[in-house]
């Protein structure tokens, strides 16, 4: 059984074993496998990715020699001439429910546990076309994460949890710097929290962003900025970061007669 763990961390578990970068084919081998699992994958089309500038009997000696060190940790490859395959009940990841539609409820509870981005560090230089492949697994996962956490920051919202939906917010802009809801989110979470110089300076650094032609996508920031330019204040004594705990409906209900109000 192949497990990667990828947010927030690098690692490939295999039974009682870890794969990390540093066994670099190895880990490719593994990480490829596990993403495009329950397909056929040819064996030139890996050797291709990932022994680009050897001979195809080097490569395919290569691939043999990866496929045996995973087959020793316990991994369940299918295997012929031609193709390998990985069944996916042999394999895990954490971000399977991701990418998965789902509703706004589970991605609410998805969202906690996030715990940072698609394999951080991972820079591999096997082959342009290897890291092409990385990179487009990235933005596939890094988009579902923000769904899921800008799901759990509107949730948070919902029952004034500031510091939750802050927490939330600042890692969705570590993945998506541009993204409206989090940045409105620490804007407004700066704002509540005292501090009207932070939250106007983040706002005027997203609004220059974007661009002055942006249309209607800027309106959102536009009208946050001048409600906090109007109804805050900085306050010399920022309000602290103990959790208001416990009142969860109360503070929904709230939420909600204050915004029909």
């Amino acid at each position: 059984m192949l497990r990667l763990k990828s947010l927030g961390q690098t690692i490939i578990e295999a039974d009682d074993a870890r794969l990390t970068p540093a066994a670099e084919t190895v880990f490719a081998v593994a990480l490829y496998l596990i993403v495009e699992a329950g397909r056929p994958i040819g064996r030139d089309e890996l050797t291709r990715l990932l022994w680009p500038d050897v001979s195809e009997a080097r490569a395919q000696h290569g691939l043999r020699q990866a496929l045996y060190r995973l087959k020793t940790l316990g991994a369940t490859i299918k295997a012929d001439r031609t193709t390998l395959s990985l069944a996916l009940r042999f394999c895990s990841t954490d971000f399977a429910q991701l990418v998965t539609p789902q509703p706004i409820s589970t991605l609410e509870q998805l969202a906690e546990t996030i715990e940072g981005s698609f394999l951080p560090g991972y820079n591999p230089q096997l082959s342009e076309e290897f890291t092409a492949w990385v990179e487009r697994q990235r933005d596939v996962v890094h988009s579902a994460v923000a769904r899921a956490l800008v799901a759990g920051m509107q949730a948070k919202k919902r029952v004034s949890d500031w510091g939750g939906a802050e927490r939330l917010a600042s890692m969705c802009l570590s993945i998506d710097p541009l993204n409206e809801e989090a940045t409105l989110t620490v804007a407004e979470a700066a704002a509540l929290g005292g501090s009207k110089t932070k939250a106007l300076s983040i706002l005027n650094h997203y609004l220059k962003e974007i661009g002055g032609d942006a249309g209607q996508i800027k309106l959102p920031a536009v009208l946050l900025r001048r409600r906090i330019s109007e109804a805050y204040t900085d306050n010399l004594m920022p309000v602290g970061d103990a959790p208001f705990a416990g009142r969860e409906d109360e503070m929904a209900e709230l939420t909600r007669a204050l915004l029909q109000a």
